[in-house]
């Protein structure tokens, strides 16, 4: 026994044989005929990682006993069952047990309900890692299903049917950089491509990656690939460094960007034709006016409000104002010259973003 757990309180260990009987017993009610959820090994393994949990002394589940729950997914594989069979039974019984644990203090009602949440989370990842490497037998990562889902091929449903990973209605698909981690439960991946991709069930959680990633839009099953294009870009836009660099980026959270940047062509042309007053300045001259026409367009605010966004003085302001009043005249009137000139403004920063000219000088 270690030192946290002699030094734990007495209801710990108690308090672990309760929580531990109404998560397996959950767990008998759903999957029945396999024997290690009757195992007094697999009782054991629970009840002594929930007592260390609730003591401070987490081992990380892991040992001999924790390929019984790896082998419980793999027997989910082979009876054709849901990869998330196990996971809702392991819930469900993690909320029997904070029922029957009656009214205790309110410490111990955290303390129970963070220890059931990390044996929730564990027994999840041993079983969705046997029920991939089950299925990974026959079909590696579910790459041949993959494939054909992403180039719309005509047997869908029999490779469906031989990798037992039933066809969802909506799907997300993740790029992923290389060094990804293999995923668990019900994903679909191919990451020994160049470009590694993920394909995840709509409802699936994305993440954890184990490398950087980029998740595209939820899009009906056939549209697959428009979902892995938009993840893709999103990636490229993050190792550009127009976006910044986070361990997972939502092509969702970037929209105006992926806009402004979507044709090069056509938003080249309208910040060349928009902004061509200013190629009458030096380069500096140039950056500075650039920085105060957007400020002055997508703010409206007045000199000593631009002055602080741009932190310049006032006075400064004023000049470049009387200059881009001699430059662009009455269009700084206009509403939509002024929303024209906003997006031409942007566009135009994302592009020298994207081609490594980062920073300006107010």
């Amino acid at each position: 026994m270690t030192r946290a757990a002699a030094e734990a309180p007495t209801w710990t260990w108690p308090v672990a044989r309760l929580m531990t009987d109404a998560v397996l017993g959950e767990l008998r009610r759903t999957v029945p005929g396999h024997p290690a959820v009757r195992d007094g090994r697999a009782w054991r393994f629970v009840a002594v990682n929930l007592h260390r949990t609730l003591t401070g002394d987490d081992a990380g589940w892991d040992g001999a006993d924790a390929d019984l729950f790896r082998q419980l997914g793999a027997a989910e594989f082979a009876a054709g069952h849901d990869a998330q069979r196990v996971v809702r039974a392991c819930s469900a019984g993690s909320r029997r047990a904070l029922a029957a644990l009656g009214e205790p203090p309110s410490a111990v009602v955290c303390a129970c309900a963070e220890a059931l949440f990390a044996g929730v989370e564990a027994l999840s990842r041993l079983t969705s890692a046997g029920y991939a490497r089950a299925r990974d037998a026959g079909d590696p990562g579910g790459k041949l299903l993959l494939d054909a889902i992403l180039t719309g091929a005509a047997d869908l449903e029999a490779l469906s049917r031989a990798a037992r990973w039933p066809l969802p209605e909506h799907v997300v698909l993740v790029a992923l950089e290389p060094g990804a981690a293999a995923p668990g439960g019900p994903a679909l991946a191919d990451l020994d491509a160049p470009e590694p991709r993920l394909l995840l069930p709509d409802g699936t959680t994305p993440g954890p990656f184990g490398a950087r990633a980029a998740v595209g839009p939820r899009v009906p099953l056939p549209d697959a690939a428009k979902s892995l294009y938009w993840a893709r870009r999103t990636l490229q836009l993050v190792h550009d460094r127009v976006l910044p660099d986070r361990p997972v980026t939502h092509w969702a959270d970037h929209l105006t960007t992926h806009w402004l940047l979507a044709d090069a062509f056509l938003t080249t042309t309208l910040a060349d034709r928009a902004l061509a007053p200013l190629d009458a300045l030096t380069p500096t001259q140039r950056t500075k006016a650039a920085d105060t026409l957007l400020a002055v367009v997508s703010t409206g605010g007045s000199a000593p409000e631009i002055a602080r966004l741009l932190g310049v003085h006032p006075q400064t302001v004023r000049h470049r104002l009387r200059l881009l009043t001699d430059l662009f005249g009455g269009r700084l009137a206009d509403p939509a010259e002024r929303l024209t000139l906003e997006i031409a403004l942007r566009a135009r920063k994302l592009a020298g973003t994207a081609a490594g000219e980062i920073g300006s000088t107010a």
